[in-house]
């Protein structure tokens, strides 16, 4: 929770202001700073697996578009069974064909032995969609598996200190669709993407553009 924060009055874009919360251990919220606790420091315990990192999260929150949004690596979850027939995983189908055909070739030669992977696509347009393998199958009930989707993160977050990129996720990947706990996805984005020195994180909310008449 926030426990300080302040009016920002300078003419700075968002884009500036951002980068400026980052260094100040805080996050830029549309017209404010908010200073962050440490969300590991209140005596919560992390789930299991996850590396304990000191200091203040610093992890943007954006509304908007995922496919829009300043991130250079653009992450979403997907299973194994080439169907992408719902929400960002649609939009990704339907804005890059080629990655579609690839994704579907390597769900028929690999299948379930996928989990925990990332298939990398670079796209003509300079964005880097990142296709995170964290459920086998889909349909109703919780199919995200909390464990493979971690390991295709940390894959993420390497990729992105290599190429000195940024990274952006749906805001509850994996859990809206997916059924996963958010608690524990979101304490996976904080422990990899949370410290100063990481690669700069966006969670994306969707909003969708207003409707013109």
């Amino acid at each position: 929770m926030p426990i300080a924060c302040f009016p920002i009055f300078l003419y700075c874009t968002p884009t500036v202001l951002c980068i400026l919360a980052k260094y100040a251990g805080c996050v830029y919220n549309g017209d404010r700073l908010e200073f962050m606790e440490n969300p590991f420091g209140n005596g919560s315990p992390m789930p299991e697996g996850i590396p304990q990192q000191k200091g203040s999260v610093m992890v943007y929150h954006l509304s908007g578009n995922l496919f829009t949004s300043p991130a250079r690596v653009r992450c979403h979850q997907v299973n194994c069974r080439g169907v992408m027939g719902s929400g960002i995983a649609r939009e990704a189908r339907q804005r890059y064909p080629d990655m579609f055909a690839e994704y579907q070739m390597r769900c028929a030669a690999n299948g379930r032995e996928n989990l925990g992977s990332v298939q990398f696509y670079e796209a003509p347009d300079g964005t880097i969609l990142a296709n995170l393998f964290g459920q086998d199958n889909f349909g109703t009930g919780k199919q995200t598996d909390e464990q493979a989707l971690y390991r295709a993160m940390e894959t993420v977050k390497a990729f992105a200190v290599e190429r000195h990129c940024s990274v952006g996720f749906p805001e509850k990947i994996g859990c809206d669709r997916g059924g996963g706990d958010w608690a524990v996805v979101s304490a996976y984005i904080e422990s990899l993407f949370g410290a100063s020195d990481d690669p700069d994180c966006y969670l994306v909310s969707f909003q969708p553009k207003p409707q013109t008449r």
